[in-house]
């Protein structure tokens, strides 16, 4: 198994535990993090900690890392090659070994699956080519490569198991409808690109709305200092409560939720929190993006709408002013708030299937079962 991201290893951890609760025998290698350790994978690598990194300059200064890596993988697939191979999500990286192993036989099954129907259309050949199998989390997923003749099944999200039991938690108190949670992303990058933004714009929603306070989730304490800088030149007058890993129970207890693009905001969705999804980009990548793009948005929770349910704003500059156009009619229009709180829902139920990891993990076994019976 290969898992190249924190949230990549997350999902490999409840993986690695679903397929030996199924069967205790198997055996499980590969290269993630601690999570899919502590499940009962030998590591042979920890490569989220390892190739944590975002944008394509940070990704060409570990060029060499990741080709010594790559080296050692290839090694230990050819000293003991695997009855499956399975990939999570991270296609960069994954659909390199995906050629080696279609090139030396082994069986690829991909689970958490590059969003191709996105952008990225120029690899469905190569897809096609390497990938026995998929697993996918979306529902139209399915349709979309089996009609360009690649083996897909839909197992559900195995984010949303765990963040359903987040909902069913009962609030220790009545949360404030006038609590905007600020959720600038997971990565450095990330943070230094939207956390101005979003402070300056919260400062906007606090001349509106004087009794306005703030939540910000740091995900790592690695961060903190980082953040707690940028507070201290964007934010010395705002009231901003900084929260240590707490993301998720900022999305369910906000009454409005600023978020980076990405998976965020399917979560923020999840709990059915409004939300304004927010990209930073500077002039060309957008040129490039528009080019490349293949949805008429890029959020993830309006592609699975069909439509345009949540504001989407990609900024090539500070404009704190657009984002509190957008964001002040969710905190004081009544229609606009219950309109997108009914559209949330509606989203969540479209795609909210249970028991999406050990679904996966059965999946997984059959397929070995299918391929030992060859």
């Amino acid at each position: 198994m290969i898992a190249g991201e924190e949230s990549g290893d997350l999902h490999g951890g409840a993986l690695v535990r679903h397929l030996r609760c199924l069967n205790p025998q198997i055996e499980i290698a590969g290269l993630g993090g601690q999570r899919m350790v502590d499940a009962g994978m030998e590591q042979i690598h920890d490569l989220p900690r390892d190739l944590a990194v975002m944008g394509f300059i940070p990704v060409l200064t570990r060029l060499p890392r990741i080709g010594w890596i790559l080296d050692r993988l290839y090694d230990e697939l050819e000293r003991r090659p695997p009855d499956l191979l399975i990939l999570i999500d991270f296609p960069g990286f994954n659909l390199h070994v995906a050629r080696f192993a279609r090139n030396h036989g082994i069986p690829v099954l991909y689970y958490i699956v590059p969003q191709l129907w996105a952008w990225g259309h120029w690899r469905l050949p190569r897809v096609r080519r390497l990938i026995d199998r998929m697993l996918v989390i979306f529902p139209f997923e399915e349709s979309f490569y089996r009609d360009r003749g690649i083996d897909a099944r839909f197992v559900g999200h195995p984010l949303f198991d765990h963040l359903d039991s987040i909902a069913r938690t009962p609030q220790e108190s009545t949360p404030t409808i006038r609590t905007v949670g600020l959720l600038p992303g997971s990565r450095s990058q990330e943070i230094r690109s939207l956390l101005p933004t979003m402070l300056k714009t919260a400062r906007i929603l606090r001349q509106e709305i004087p009794e306005l306070t703030f939540d910000l989730p740091v995900a790592r304490p690695r961060h903190l200092p980082l953040v707690e800088s940028i507070l201290r030149t964007h934010a010395y007058d705002l009231d901003v409560r900084i929260a240590l890993e707490g993301a998720h129970q900022v999305m369910k207890n906000s009454s409005l939720c600023l978020v980076a693009s990405g998976t965020a905001t399917l979560e923020t969705a999840f709990f059915g929190t409004p939300l304004i999804t927010l990209y930073r980009v500077g002039f060309l990548a957008r040129q490039v993006a528009r080019f490349l793009l293949r949805t008429s948005h890029f959020g993830i929770v309006n592609i699975l709408a069909g439509r345009e349910i949540v504001p989407e704003i990609l900024l090539v500059r500070e404009d704190p002013e657009r984002v509190a156009q957008a964001a002040l009619p969710l905190l004081v229009d009544s229609s606009r708030r219950e309109q997108m709180l009914s559209d949330l829902r509606a989203v969540r139920d479209s795609v909210y299937l249970p028991q999406a990891s050990h679904r996966a993990a059965s999946q997984a076994l059959s397929f070995l079962d299918e391929l030992t019976s060859r």
